[in-house]
């Protein structure tokens, strides 16, 4: 059972970063993708996916790291700035519903990598 459910969680991990697309992890890449930016200029929140930037050094991080993190993430942006969708417990990163009043703060916050736009896909959240 455990194998199987580390199975599904390593298809979400893997699911989730092609989602993202290689441009997630680029260390000169704009933070917010330029389809975000289209698509919040039509007025309304935007379903995207918030990738965390990590500290580096290439070791294994615990899932206490990555939660602490998107707590760091996620204190620094109120209701109005964005809407939390999916905590990922094993994946950096974040789901949610961004308004245009967030941008700003995504994009100067160290910790956050890449903001795409999230078109779905075959994973499942793990937690709120």
């Amino acid at each position: 059972m455990a194998s199987a459910r580390l199975t599904t969680r390593a298809k979400l991990a893997i699911t989730l970063l092609a989602a993202l697309g290689s441009f997630a992890f680029a260390q000169d890449a704009f933070v917010i993708a330029p389809e975000v930016t289209a698509a919040l200029e039509q007025g309304e929140p935007v379903s995207v996916i918030v990738a965390l930037a990590l500290e580096e050094g290439g070791r294994n991080v615990s899932t206490a790291e990555i939660a602490s993190l998107q707590d760091e993430v996620l204190a620094s942006l109120s209701a109005d700035e964005f809407e939390l969708s999916v905590r990922y417990s094993h994946v950096p990163a974040l789901s949610g519903r961004l308004y245009l009043a967030g941008v700003d703060k995504l994009a100067s916050n160290q910790r956050v990598r890449r903001v795409g736009l999230d078109t779905g896909g075959g994973g499942s959240g793990e937690s709120q």
